[in-house]
């Protein structure tokens, strides 16, 4: 359940309004994909799962293996009634594409729904917020002394522990730390590539990400080192933190 987690912690800030009364889910529990669809992600597994049927709003959730401490959403009737609605609304489309809202309160996950194409156990892009949450990150290593300010200009193939070096692009081991996260990595590959890559699967898990965007990207070199908003930065970002 590490990305019921991931959830938890990403939407635990979330602020919701809005008014009148909708029924919760009862007994059911929340929707999650089989071990083997878990097993055979790919970038596009998510295009093709189906929107679940009804939405799934529960404002006392239940305690699963997980490390997160549950509670129930204790608050005005009217307040509770105007979450449920919120969370209703947002499975109508009125408010965007989100598909899950989790609340927390006294560290407590006190309100989880699901709608659309949302699984407890289904990860899925958090776009261009990533930079953000890993920067913080990276700050909070460094104030625990998992790293120091010195690392931010050493080159990150050194974090990267399982990087095959022989096989990575010429000038990847000058991409530093610091250029990732302002986006100056240099990293160059086609659509075509970024497709490829995505589309591997579990062949594209964990390190082996960092790996095939290091072997694939063109030639990194001082011209190509300039900003350029992308995401294979916040990708390897991701990786130095594991």
């Amino acid at each position: 359940m590490k990305n019921r987690l991931m959830r938890f912690s990403l939407m635990a800030s979330f602020i919701l309004f809005n008014t009148t009364s909708i029924a919760e889910s009862g007994n059911k529990s929340a929707p999650e994909l089989s071990e083997f669809d878990v097993n055979s992600l790919s970038y596009s597994f998510e295009q093709t799962l189906p929107n679940l049927n009804s939405a799934y709003i529960d404002s006392s959730p239940a305690a699963k293996e997980d490390g997160i401490v549950v509670g129930e959403l204790v608050t005005e009737a009217d307040s509770k009634n105007s979450i449920i609605e919120f969370a209703q609304e947002l499975e109508e489309g009125k408010h965007g594409g989100y598909d899950s809202v989790l609340i927390s309160h006294n560290d407590k996950l006190v309100f989880e729904s699901y709608y659309k194409k949302g699984r407890i156990n289904l990860p899925h892009f958090q776009a261009s917020v990533t930079k953000s949450y890993l920067s913080l990150a990276i700050g909070r290593a460094i104030q625990l002394g998992y790293l120091t300010m010195a690392d931010l200009n050493k080159p990150i193939v050194h974090l990267l522990k399982n990087l095959e070096h022989e096989r990575i692009s010429d000038g990847v081991e000058n991409i530093t730390l610091d250029q990732v996260m302002s986006m100056r990595s240099g990293i160059r590959l086609s659509d075509d590539q970024l497709k490829l890559i995505r589309g591997n699967g579990s062949k594209t898990k964990g390190y082996n990400i960092a790996q095939a965007f290091l072997q694939y990207t063109e030639a990194v070199s001082s011209e190509s080192q300039i900003f350029r908003y992308q995401d294979s930065d916040p990708t390897h970002q991701r990786r130095t933190l594991c």
